[in-house]
């Protein structure tokens, strides 16, 4: 049985390879953004679509489990725990309007490819949240460090 990490890994160039296909996309891949308001704060996505000269829209592809991948499909949403992982682009990549979920599976035929669009516009309310949260945290983080460190 193959290990669903090495399965995610197989199957990512042929989703991107897929996701360029159906949308006429040229997909930069392989990079990692780090936020311009704090270096610690970073996403390394799947690939990044350039409009006009800008980063405007990312790819990220999730190989799931079959129930999953299906539950995925049939509910037209996909699952919650993903959520902070979607904000982080958001977050990260300021130019970002939409974020393509690419979902892909290489078992099911009828369902292999389905993809949720998230764009800036409905995160809007939640971004600058999560972002002062992520600074608070890393602050904290800096703080504890600092004191064991001396």
């Amino acid at each position: 049985m193959e290990d669903p990490r090495e399965r995610g890994h197989r199957l990512e160039e042929e989703a991107i390879q897929r996701f360029a296909k159906e949308t006429s996309s040229i997909i930069e891949t392989g990079l990692t953004c780090v936020s311009d308001f704090n270096p610690n704060i970073m996403v390394s996505p799947d690939g990044l679509i350039k409009k006009d000269g800008i980063y405007q829209e990312a790819v990220e592809i999730k190989c799931l489990g079959d129930a999953r991948h299906i539950e995925a499909v049939l509910s037209k949403e996909y699952p919650n725990d993903y959520h902070f992982q979607v904000l982080q682009y958001f977050i990260v990549i300021e130019t970002l309007q939409k974020l393509n979920l690419v979902f892909y599976t290489d078992r099911i035929p009828a369902a292999d490819y389905k993809v949720f669009e998230v764009t800036r516009e409905e995160l809007l309310p939640l971004i600058e949240t999560y972002k002062e949260m992520e600074e608070k945290y890393l602050r904290e983080i800096d703080e504890i460090v600092t004191k064991l460190a001396f």
